[in-house]
């Protein structure tokens, strides 16, 4: 239950609930803890960032496997979602991953580089069938997407719902939240939301296109699109802004959908879209980010290639 608090964060949230009127000097000396000193807390606000940007990158594939044993489970290939073999290991190796890099996971820094680890993650050629291959369920990874980002997006969207089932299901003592029939559509819900984490700002084009009456000539309609694009991409701070801003409101859509869903089917005292803005902070600073480390690197590459392919024409004349 406390898995995902520091040892400050607990520390903090005890005395604030039970005892709030002990001098926190002695509080912590009860308990036997030390506040970090000015050095080391500079230090975690360095490297909360790190820690976070590890952690969304490596618990990619672990989510994803949790998710595709959830919808193995919401399929009726599985009897008990709490012991489907997959699940535990996906949740087990999250908290494995969760304790190896540390840092304050409340932080916003640390939110942050968690959210550029998960867009990072999208952006390796076979990661998600990788991993799913890795645990057996290279199969699994076919059935829920025709390529491994596909089935990393679709796991880690079931993988959600089934950690919020889950994380109920402890609370409670080990009593599922709502009938089993509830559960698995949610568990299948959870996976056609994560579809929206293939849903880049490049989409915007096939929006702009499907708007235009198909009785505006070809040469119309593409000059439409070319302006279209021309505002949103043509300069490396429009693309930046343009990307930042499309991850941030599909991070803010996709956990606003969840929520919708877990309130719907298992969970009606949730508050739905508590976390809305901070998950499109989150995301829209993961995107920002990214794509301005793609316009910092990709001038360089073409200079290079441009540099390669002039020395290979002049070694060509000098034939």
């Amino acid at each position: 239950m406390y898995d995902n608090l520091s040892d400050e964060q607990l520390s903090n949230a005890l005395h604030e609930k039970y005892y709030s009127s002990m001098d926190r000097s002695d509080f912590n000396q009860q308990i036997g803890y030390e506040e970090p000193g000015f050095f080391e807390e500079v230090g975690d606000a360095v490297m909360d960032p790190v820690r976070g940007f590890g952690y969304g990158f490596t618990s990619m594939v672990p989510l994803a496997v949790e998710g595709a044993g959830a919808l193995a489970y919401s399929l009726g290939l599985s009897d008990d979602l709490a012991e489907n073999d997959f699940v535990k290991w996906g949740r087990e190796s999250q908290k494995s991953l969760r304790e190896t890099f540390g840092g304050d996971t409340t932080s916003t820094s640390y939110g942050v580089g968690n959210a550029l680890g998960s867009f990072a993650s999208f952006f390796i050629p076979g990661l998600g069938q990788a991993g799913l291959a890795a645990r057996g369920l290279n199969v699994a990874g076919k059935v829920v997407g025709t390529g491994g980002t596909t089935g990393l997006a679709v796991g880690a969207g079931a993988g959600d719902q089934a950690e919020r089932i889950l994380n109920l299901y402890e609370k409670e003592g080990g009593k599922y939240p709502a009938a089993e029939e509830n559960l698995k559509q949610a568990i299948l819900l959870g996976g056609g939301i994560g579809l929206t984490e293939l849903a880049p700002v490049r989409m915007v084009g096939k929006i702009l296109s499907k708007g235009i009456p198909k009785s505006v000539p070809s040469e119309t309609r593409n000059k439409i699109l070319g302006d279209a694009a021309n505002i949103l991409f043509k300069t490396g701070p429009r693309r930046v802004a343009s990307v930042g801003i499309g991850e941030g409101a599909q991070e803010a859509f996709a956990g606003y959908l969840q929520d919708l869903t877990e309130k719907g089917l298992y969970n009606p005292n949730l508050e739905v879209g508590e976390s809305a803005m901070a998950d499109f902070g989150y995301g829209a600073s993961a995107g920002a980010i990214f794509q301005g480390g793609l316009e910092l690197i990709v001038p360089g590459l073409r200079n290079r290639r441009a540099i390669q392919q002039q020395e290979e024409e002049r070694q060509e004349l000098e034939k």
